[in-house]
């Protein structure tokens, strides 16, 4: 244990014992993924902070009595594994961290976080959490606001749950956070290169090649791509993983025998609107492939919408897809995202992590997705 940090006042009028109890305590609970066994021995910590030997005993018998640390063989104090739940008290605090404000931020995702948030809030209230929403300094806010922001906030908490990053190439406040080890933090459908900070996100291989599968048994043979986002971000800090979706997918479509329609694959958020892009290739006389496969359910029904304006008719003419599982009123197939099992499965590993640490081994959870039939798939009997 690093004792430097140890600050006793001795003109307090609070017993020196005390003050080291709740000194050791704060200790304990402040260190983040490297994690405690064992104590200083009574005679280490009494040079180390100029105290005599009672006070340290009496500070060490307070701990003991509390049940934070158990005495062994040759009077070893150990710090038993609970010990970082027992000192966050009853009802531990979790931060949820917002890139950009609340209604900003809930309108421009599609409904996907309010269903984040469900599972998270859910989850925490059946383990005894309290759940804080903050909101992180914009991108630019000086360097000593940043760390009051830091100071103010994450004391009470036992971690950090990511709601997202951001696009800026220069973000010293989110920069700040990544480095605040003390506490466990969690990207939910991203990654980070960062060790210690886990991961919860979304698996849809066996879904997607359910996907492939229902696309072959609708005799598609080709399929055009229409993805989100520009894939731009910067992976060091937070990789969304919608920004490899299209990769994964075209694999997928791939490997089950489905042509790629490269003049059909596109992404939604760079160069030309959507909407002229596709008329454009329409017009242009372009074949269109017998499928579409879009990065959300979004950006599918708009696609379905533009078509409809040159008189292309889905299923009848062509198949359509999307990911998500955002629509619910029966006509998108799609590849749905447990949204709810994610929230809450990002509050179980920040709190395995709060207690036993971050290794290889937890570092990182997925949730399977769903793939959802729909009537934009539906086969078509020839008369």
């Amino acid at each position: 244990m690093d004792c430097t940090n140890i600050r006793l006042d001795r003109y307090s009028g609070e017993p020196l014992h005390i003050q080291l109890a709740g000194q050791l305590r704060r200790c304990i609970l402040d260190t983040g993924s490297c994690r405690i066994s064992r104590l200083p021995s009574e005679r280490s910590l009494c040079g180390t902070l100029n105290l005599n030997r009672a006070t340290v005993h009496r500070a060490y018998e307070t701990l003991i009595n509390d049940g934070i640390v158990t005495s062994g063989p040759n009077r070893q104090l150990a710090v038993v594994p609970q010990a970082r739940r027992l000192l966050a008290g009853a009802f531990p605090s979790i931060g949820v961290l917002l890139p950009e404000p609340f209604s900003v931020y809930t309108e421009r995702n599609n409904g996907s976080a309010l269903r984040y948030l469900k599972g998270i809030f859910d989850r925490a209230a059946e383990l005894a959490c309290s759940v804080f929403m903050l909101q992180i300094p914009a991108p630019g806010t000086p360097e000593a606001e940043v760390k009051s922001f830091i100071d103010s906030n994450f004391h009470k908490l036992i971690g950090i749950i990511h709601l997202g990053g951001r696009e800026n190439p220069v973000d010293t406040p989110l920069e700040t956070v990544f480095r605040c080890t003390r506490l466990p933090q969690i990207f939910i459908s991203g990654t980070s290169q960062l060790p210690h900070i886990g991961s919860v996100y979304s698996d849809f291989t066996a879904a997607g090649k359910e996907l492939a599968q229902a696309l072959l048994e609708c005799s598609c043979r080709k399929v055009g791509i229409v993805y989100a986002g520009s894939g731009n971000d910067n992976p060091g800090t937070f990789d969304y993983s919608v920004h490899r979706r299209h990769l994964i997918m075209g694999r997928i479509f791939e490997e089950a025998g489905l042509e790629i329609a490269p003049e059909w694959t596109f992404s939604s958020a760079s160069g030309r609107p959507l909407e002229e892009k596709v008329l454009g290739l329409v017009d242009a006389g372009k074949p269109l492939p017998d499928a579409f496969w879009c990065g959300n359910d979004a950006y599918a029904m708009e696609l379905c919408t533009i078509l409809k304006k040159r008189g292309i008719r889905i299923p009848e003419d062509v198949k359509l897809a999307g990911f998500d599982g955002i629509l619910k009123d029966g006509f998108l197939a799609t590849v749905e995202q447990q949204f709810k099992t994610i929230g809450a499965g990002a509050v179980e590993l920040l709190l395995e992590h709060f207690e036993h640490g971050i290794s290889d081994l937890n570092r990182v959870r997925t949730v399977e997705a769903v793939f959802v039939p729909g009537k934009s798939l539906q086969k078509i009997r020839s008369l």
